[in-house]
């Protein structure tokens, strides 16, 4: 199971996406990935290198390297696209805060939107919560270099 770190928080992706969601979403996905994947490959096996856990761990300098072409991607992608993304990966987070017992499910489907200011507030956080739960999702059709990344994390 995923796990990430951000600012006392730690969220896992507790939850499997059916297949046909996982085809909607990597269908809108598709270019974000061809967009960026020449610049994301090299940076993920310094990742590796590095000891970091998994793509949502990558330093928001190295993330800057990539976000140009994943922007231009983005920007054509509709707002209800984008949001069938968010959504559909936030669904499968829970988060559980340093100190507390228990966790608790990010997303509420019925107010389409996170349960915690801090992502629906912070694009930062809310992209690697997301980002967390594509690479869980999608880890199976990740290259071997790519895969090996996946794994707990610290932000």
């Amino acid at each position: 199971m995923a796990t990430l770190q951000i600012n006392g928080a730690t969220y896992r992706v507790a939850r499997k996406m059916d297949a046909f969601r996982q085809l909607a979403v990597a269908s809108k996905i598709s270019p974000l990935i061809a967009s960026g994947v020449g610049e994301l490959a090299p940076l993920l096996i310094e990742l590796r290198r590095d000891g970091l856990g998994n793509l949502a761990a990558m330093p928001l300098d190295r993330l800057g390297q990539i976000i140009t072409p994943v922007s231009r991607e983005l920007a054509k992608m509709s707002e209800e696209d984008r949001r069938l993304i968010i959504g559909s990966c936030l669904e499968l987070v829970d988060r559980k805060e340093d100190g507390r017992e228990g966790w608790a499910r990010v997303w509420s489907s019925d107010a389409n939107r996170s349960m915690f200011e801090e992502i629906n507030s912070d694009l930062a956080v809310m992209l690697r919560v997301v980002a967390l739960a594509l690479q869980e999702v999608f880890s199976n059709f990740l290259p071997a270099s790519l895969s090996a990344s996946r794994g707990g994390a610290q932000g």
